[in-house]
């Protein structure tokens, strides 16, 4: 019996006895019995609630759930690097207000775009002998690259720009000449370019002359004798286009005497030699001059072709019998 039950039970006796009087034994033994089977009742019940189960429950255990760590990475956006395929232009110039050579070389890759890189360039100049009058290997960066435009295609390029001295470049054979390029760097290089150069300095050839003044006799007529004397000696020396050089002799010379027919004007006639630095006659022959009365004086020019421009030569003048 539950205690629920009991307890309505004893309500029931109670509201009897108390109608009743509950003066009865009999009814007076039933409570007791009554009592005493709500106590076992409760004592039942109580035991059972405190029995260990015999199955034993798994604590739970509740674990917040963590979401991991977001990580932010910096991604850095990388220019693709264009590779060298083409040398798409090339030129060379003389800037006199300067006194340098400006070359200028423009790279491209597959797509025809300008390129910039870093590298080497063998710059060599020759003359129109073949003689090598500057030979460099000059180290470019991108800091070299800029625009330019060029005048013969009359359109702008953007290309490495490098400038040479004049003074770095030897005295050449001729004005002209041809500057070639090897270009070269980490993954590219380029032979064979050549380009025409003008206004290279050129070497002139030294000529030693003789002190002046110098007296000449010229014996060459039976019937009179000229004394002559040349009062001042100089040259002037130019390269022409194949590299060689002109040599012009400058004399001025009087006439002081002349022995049979006085008053008749003849020519002087000079000779010379030019030989060169081992001993070699290089050019020999005669000056004729205007024909000339005493006292009078002529400036002559004589021009002696062909010569070397390295080359030095010693001039003699002599008498012509």
């Amino acid at each position: 019996m539950s205690v629920k039950r009991l307890l309505v039970c004893i309500f029931t006796v109670l509201m009897c006895c108390s109608v009743t009087g509950c003066e009865d034994t009999d009814t007076s033994s039933d409570l007791s019995s009554i009592s005493s089977s709500i106590s076992s009742e409760v004592e039942s019940e109580k035991a059972e609630t405190t029995k260990p189960t015999s199955e034993t429950t798994k604590p739970i255990t509740t674990t917040k759930e963590t979401t991991p760590p977001t990580t932010t990475t910096k991604v850095t956006t990388t220019k693709p690097v264009q590779k060298v395929e083409y040398l798409s232009d090339y030129a060379v110039q003389y800037n006199e207000q300067n006194d340098v050579y400006e070359v200028m070389f423009a790279l491209s890759d597959s797509s025809n775009n300008y390129v910039d890189a870093s590298g080497t360039v063998n710059i060599k100049i020759t003359d129109v002998q073949d003689n090598v009058v500057y030979n460099e290997y000059i180290k470019f960066s991108k800091n070299d690259f800029t625009s330019w435009t060029n005048s013969m295609k009359d359109q702008n390029t953007y290309g490495c720009w490098l400038e040479i001295p004049r003074s770095d470049v030897e005295g050449a054979s001729s004005s002209s000449g041809t500057l070639s390029m090897q270009i070269a760097g980490d993954d590219f290089a380029f032979f064979g370019t050549k380009l025409s150069i003008s206004d290279l300095p050129q070497k002139k050839a030294s000529v030693t002359l003789p002190a002046a003044p110098i007296s000449i006799t010229d014996m060459r007529y039976h019937n009179h004798t000229s004394y002559a004397t040349i009062s001042e000696i100089s040259y002037e020396a130019e390269n022409s286009f194949d590299g060689k050089m002109k040599l012009t002799l400058k004399l001025v010379i009087s006439l002081d005497k002349k022995v049979g027919e006085e008053n008749v004007a003849d020519s002087v006639a000079i000779g010379y030699r030019l030989v060169d630095s081992e001993g070699f006659i290089t050019a020999s022959g005669t000056i004729y001059t205007a024909d000339l009365r005493v006292g009078e004086k002529t400036k002559e020019d004589e021009i002696i072709y062909d010569l070397d421009p390295s080359e030095t030569y010693t001039l003699t003048l002599e008498n012509v019998t």
